[in-house]
């Protein structure tokens, strides 16, 4: 992201450091995170001090982030904003844990692990680190003044494994361990960057509930409140969510196989498109949903944008033949508690009960 000026590219930063949970004195931990021999007790003290030396690096970044690699001066003298990312400490100490290893208090690095992460070789959710840090030994170098030892100074050739070690020994527990779960994946601009403490609490693949995700942490009690509704209604039909997407701290997707919804701070958009049903019961689902007050139905017109169009469908709704844009007649504007039963109703209309 491009900023104006040194000031807003601080302001962001703070912004973006914000974000991170506040550690509570004691929270669940399965055992497989209890790496090296920790207790619980000292994981638990391990995750809250890693949490705060990255919140206490991010508010140096954003008192002097010239020295970060975030501006950068043309050759009048003119300011300029890098294109380094903010999340870079974040992304840094992502690539250690997932190319690292815990020995005795110490990260023994895989250079080979490593070094593909930075390529985004390797399957992980970093693409190409080295297109986006400028300087990754200048980023390096900064990590030692908050602790951190490196056994080796030239990060742009690694070449051989190498050491990390921190002046808290234990925080190397927590670094790797934070990498374990699947969140740091699927949800590294959520979960994983806004140390979500209760991925602990789950197995490595195991799903967390919506109340332990990240974004119930950030929402209104209604929202809590819809959200739980909602997900537990479609399980007692048998639905699961097939797949999360995390965008960013404040917006999620939930896709089911049956409806899918949309979460953005308490803003709340609930859909069941037209292709989402089977087409022997599209007639069934157009016919219920025609059936329903007019605010829970959209339509996007035929715009005439291209000729022989595979997504055109000419539908008859409210004995009137339109002709409609993918995805046609659907189900939306279902944010409210009261609105859930229509959703659920029209489910079972379509899917005639059975769960995929």
């Amino acid at each position: 992201m491009r900023y104006e000026n040194k000031e807003a590219v601080s302001n962001a930063i703070k912004e973006y450091g914000g974000n991170f949970l506040q550690t509570p004195a004691d929270f669940n931990v399965k055992d497989e995170y209890l790496l090296d021999g920790i207790s619980k007790n000292d994981f638990i003290k391990s995750f809250k001090d890693y949490r705060d030396l990255i919140s206490d690096i991010y508010s140096d970044m954003a008192d002097k982030p010239d020295e970060y690699g975030f501006i950068l001066y043309d050759k009048k003298g003119n300011f300029k904003s890098a294109k380094q990312p903010i999340e870079c400490i974040i992304w840094l100490m992502y690539a250690l844990g997932k190319a690292g290893e815990v020995e005795n208090r110490t990260l023994v690095i895989s250079a080979e692990k490593l070094s593909g992460i930075f390529a985004g070789k390797h399957d992980c959710i970093i693409k190409g680190v080295n297109n986006f840090i400028i300087d990754k030994n200048n980023i390096f170098n900064k990590l030692t003044g908050f602790g951190f030892n490196f056994s080796i100074s030239d990060f742009d050739r690694i070449e051989n494994n190498f050491n990390v070690t921190l002046a808290n020994p234990d925080i190397s527990v927590a670094i790797k361990a934070f990498t374990l779960s699947w969140y740091s994946d699927v949800s590294f601009k959520c979960d994983y960057a806004g140390f979500n403490y209760h991925v602990f609490s789950a197995g490595f693949t195991e799903d967390l509930p919506y109340k332990h995700l990240y974004i119930a942490a950030t929402a209104s009690e209604k929202t809590k409140v819809y959200m739980e509704t909602v997900i537990g209604e479609l399980a007692k039909l048998g639905y699961k969510c097939k797949n999360i997407r995390h965008h960013s701290f404040r917006s999620n997707v939930w896709m089911y196989r049956c409806c899918f919804f949309y979460q953005e701070n308490d803003n709340i958009w609930m859909n069941l498109p037209a292709h989402y049903a089977p087409k022997h019961r599209r007639n069934a689902y157009l016919e219920h949903l025609e059936a329903m007050p007019e605010k829970y139905r959209s339509r996007r017109l035929c715009r005439g944008c291209r000729k022989n169009c595979a997504n055109l469908s000419v539908e008859t709704v409210d004995n009137k033949k339109t002709a409609y844009c993918y995805p046609h007649l659907h189900l939306h504007n279902l944010n409210q508690l009261e609105d859930i039963p229509y959703l659920i109703d029209l489910i079972k209309v379509t899917f005639q009960h059975k769960a995929k």
